[in-house]
């Protein structure tokens, strides 16, 4: 799920009022991630190393609380410098998320265009992480976000070990859309008296086997 900079901003406040200690700790700050009704959190440490700077993080699901994946990437820009971060920052969020280089050089990027002819659009899926296309280019994982012109559009989703969800929509205003993917395969256990029965599936002997729903 998404939320709007106004509604982080209440719920940093709130988190402040309630706290009179700095909020650095994994604790507080999934507590402050739950408030604001997201997903998950990136926690990200620096450490300095001589001239250089070592990034760590952490992606953390806020329902389990617990860490997703962890990058450490090294910095060897200035830390002066708003847009060397923000690039470096990028770089690293991409990785955290799995985001391929091919989708990186493709996403959609209306940034800066303040036209009344572009829209917002928030993409979520169940489960989160998809990867988002809008005409063929890469606008994130979801939940996910891209500004776009109005009018008639694709949008594909992709995920490991889900089917692909394509659909087209004409938009001219604002909107978000929230996608069940469908898992590729089932689960199934086989239970059998007497014990030692051998079990086939396309010509494979298996116990358990995660295998596509159209078999």
């Amino acid at each position: 799920m998404l939320i709007s900079k106004e509604q982080q901003n209440e719920a940093l406040k709130e988190q402040a009022e309630q706290q009179n200690s700095d909020c650095y700790d994994d604790a507080c700050l999934v507590s402050t991630g739950r408030m604001m009704a997201t997903q998950m959190i990136f926690i990200v440490t620096i450490s300095k190393m001589g001239n250089e700077y070592v990034f760590k993080a952490r992606l953390v699901d806020l329902e389990s609380a617990s860490t997703k994946k962890t990058v450490t990437k090294l910095y060897k820009g200035r830390l002066s410098s708003a847009s060397e971060l923000l690039k470096f920052a990028k770089e690293l969020t991409n990785e955290a998320l799995g985001v391929k280089k091919e989708e990186m050089t493709a996403q959609v990027n209306y940034s800066n265009t303040n036209s009344a002819d572009f829209i917002k659009v928030v993409i979520s899926s169940n489960p989160v992480g998809a990867s988002l296309f809008v005409d063929g280019k890469f606008a994130g994982k979801t939940p996910a976000q891209a500004r776009i012109p109005k009018g008639k559009h694709k949008f594909k989703l992709t995920m490991k070990d889900y089917d692909d969800y394509i659909f087209e929509k004409e938009l001219y205003m604002d909107t978000s859309e929230n996608i069940d993917l469908v898992y590729k395969y089932v689960v199934i256990s086989f239970n059998y008296e007497p014990s030692g029965a051998k079990v086939y599936v396309d010509n494979r002997q298996l116990d358990k086997l995660h295998f596509p729903i159209s078999h």
